[in-house]
């Protein structure tokens, strides 16, 4: 009885072990044709530096490409290139990322009041107009922290981070625009 009891004490420790941090990209090139080899550069750069559990999201109205498989990466990522983008419905973008993240159990336990067991981080790539025209930290970030449960008391849960790239020409300032949530602001 010990020895099951110890057997099933290791898998369950390797099963938590084995969970790896996440990273979510999300992605609004509606309004970049310009600029998409820097957005293009900018998401490789992002994916490629860590062995996370990824998430792309491209966002494309009603038909948002998405993968979380490496070898899909690339290919999934190249469409902003040869497709018309679509502004994004960010209603339906929060759903089906949320949807993502609960099937994959990313955040399953945070509703229980647990903190995340491991990294969750957040990026966000959008044109600097549209981020102000679509109020996208309050109608977009905020909206799917909440649904998370990764934003409590005023501030993002432990293990959680929010980066946002703003796409603006010939700009490369870093600068923190709110300071009431921990988010990172980048122009690229």
């Amino acid at each position: 009885m010990k020895q099951l009891t110890l057997l099933i004490f290791i898998i369950s420790s390797f099963s938590v072990l084995a969970q790896s941090n996440v990273s979510i990209l999300y992605i609004d090139a509606s309004e970049n044709d310009n600029r998409l080899n820097a957005i293009i550069q900018k998401a490789n750069n992002i994916i490629n530096q860590s062995d996370d559990e990824f998430l792309l999201y491209i966002a494309n109205g009603e038909n948002p490409f998405v993968t979380q498989d490496q070898q899909e990466f690339d290919k999934t990522l190249k469409k902003i290139k040869r497709e018309t983008i679509n502004s994004p419905n960010l209603l339906d973008d929060v759903k089906a990322i949320n949807s993502t993240m609960l099937s994959n159990s990313w955040v399953s336990d945070l509703f229980d009041g647990k903190d995340l067991i491991n990294s969750i981080s957040f990026v966000f790539i959008i044109e600097e107009s549209n981020y102000h025209s679509f109020q996208f930290e309050n109608l977009f970030i905020k909206q799917l922290l909440f649904s998370n449960n990764l934003y409590r008391n005023n501030m993002l849960v432990d293990k959680c981070s929010v980066s946002v790239f703003l796409d603006k020409d010939n700009s490369r300032i870093s600068q923190n625009l709110n300071n009431k949530i921990s988010f990172s602001y980048e122009y690229f």
